[in-house]
């Protein structure tokens, strides 16, 4: 009796099971899905990648095609609806000396189905770890030189090495040596006492790891003094280059040094060794280059050039530093001279070397008065000074007026144009527009910068013909 209960039970309940298995089931939730692909820089799939969803911590090995599916990926919370830019954050990869490089972001598309894909490209690279010594001569600190190329990346632990903390970049391939530069910083008294040093090193290979660890030293200033002969010009200023003769041939620059108006210029911050220094004041030829040791002091002597004395009675030049040039009288390139003296009524301009030149000093136009070419023409027969008078010519020029969209100012309540030197500020309701009289005739660049945190500046060029008035229109543009 009990038994053929047994089996009734069992039969009703396998039933049961086959009605509730025939039954229309419901989809499993798996919140967001995304779909992860992983590359190395030569589109092929990176087997040994891991991904994980941000909020939910945990690696998973992506498969021999370098894919992984995420499900129930959480966004940030201030991003209500899947983005490319949200799902992007929400997601990360990774893979042994394998890297997402700056400026490759990963591309994010959404799929018929409504889950995303999101596909990565890494990088193959090497890892410099720079380690820099403690010492009891004062604060220091070493980093690595930029590269134009950006073929290096600091890592998490910052761009900057100094004892007790090291710093670790990635290395990309291309780079024939990584120069790494450790300088002593100022301490409480303003003080630098260890030596700038430049060390090259060899790039770590691609999957590599590179250890360097540089040792401080105290500065052996060297004091230069310049010398010249007669005529002594107006200044002995201008700069001391600076090259480290290192062991095996090696050149390392260091940056320049400014030497005063007397002559005299402190190269500091270099260590123990030899170096080659040449002077280049601006109104001397340049030295010869002198080989010293670091702590020495050297004299240089350079040769004095001739140079202009500039009359101008009516223009003040105390201004206008950057605005002259001097070219060859029968052609060639023009030339901006270094270390010019403007002045009130008189300047002093050092000229290449004797011949015949033309200097030209172009002053911009304001709203009040035009723009103006100052010119001379200078025989220069011997080293000196050579006094001759500039005489103004005024430029074609004509108007320009910068205009702004009237749906801008819903968003902004000022903005500030910029036209070269000339500056004019624009208020909602007051200013709207800005007009700059006596423009130079020419292409001339504009820039509009609104004062909204959320907005770009933007800029444009014009063409501004003589006696005419040319007109822009800059709208408003958020920052992308």
């Amino acid at each position: 009796m009990a038994r053929r209960l047994l089996y009734t039970l069992v039969i009703a309940g396998l039933g049961a099971a086959a009605f509730f298995l025939a039954q229309p089931q419901e989809p499993e939730d798996l919140g967001l899905v995304v779909h992860v692909h992983v590359r190395d820089a030569a589109d092929k799939p990176l087997k040994n990648a891991q991904a994980e969803r941000l909020f939910d911590p945990g690696w998973r090995v992506v498969n021999g095609d370098g894919y992984r599916r995420l499900t129930h990926v959480r966004l940030k919370a201030d991003q209500e609806k899947p983005t490319a830019e949200a799902v992007a954050e929400a997601v990360r990869v990774r893979a042994p000396f394998y890297t997402l490089r700056r400026g490759f972001e990963p591309q994010v598309t959404q799929r018929a189905d409504g889950a995303w894909d999101a596909r990565y490209t890494l990088h193959h690279h090497g890892v410099l770890r720079v380690h820099v010594q403690g010492t009891h001569l004062g604060p220091v600190k070493a980093y690595l030189e930029p590269d134009a190329k950006k073929r290096w990346e600091a890592m998490d632990q910052g761009n900057v090495a100094r004892p007790g903390a090291p710093a670790a970049f990635r290395i990309y391939p291309g780079m024939e040596e990584v120069v790494v530069r450790m300088i002593g910083e100022p301490d409480k008294d303003g003080v630098i006492a260890v030596a700038t040093r430049r060390h090259s090193i060899k790039p770590p290979g691609t999957g590599h790891i590179v250890e360097k660890h540089l040792v401080p030293d105290a500065v052996t200033p060297i004091v230069v003094n310049v010398l010249c002969d007669e005529p002594r010009p107006p200044t002995l200023a201008g700069i001391v280059t600076v090259t480290e003769l290192a062991p095996g041939g090696r050149r390392i620059a260091h940056g320049p040094a400014s030497i005063d108006d007397e002559g005299m210029c402190v190269v500091r911050g270099v260590g123990a060794g030899r170096y080659e220094l040449r002077a280049l004041p601006h109104f001397l030829h340049p030295s010869k280059p002198v080989v010293v040791d670091g702590g020495a002091s050297a004299d240089v002597r350079c040769r004095p050039r001739p140079w202009a004395v500039l009359e101008h009675p009516d223009v003040d030049l105390r201004e206008f530093a950057s605005v002259v040039a001097v070219r060859a009288k029968d052609g060639g390139s023009k030339r901006r001279p270094r270390g010019w003296l403007p002045g009130l009524a008189t300047s002093r301009i050092p000229l290449p070397d004797t011949g015949s030149w033309n200097v030209r000093i172009a002053l911009p136009g304001s709203d009040a008065t035009p723009p103006v070419l100052l010119a001379a023409d200078v025989v220069a027969e011997a080293a000196g000074p050579h006094e001759r008078p500039l005489v103004g010519t005024t430029e074609p020029h004509g108007t320009l007026t910068v205009r702004t969209a009237p749906e801008a100012w819903t968003r902004a309540r000022g903005a500030t144009v910029t036209l070269g030197r000339r500056t004019k500020t624009l208020l909602k309701g007051l200013a709207q527009e800005a007009t700059f009289k006596h423009v130079r005739a020419g292409t001339v660049r504009v820039r509009l910068e609104w004062n909204d945190a959320e907005a770009a500046i933007r800029g444009a060029e014009i063409e501004v013909k003589d006696g005419e008035t040319a007109e822009v229109t800059l709208d408003y543009e958020a920052k992308k």
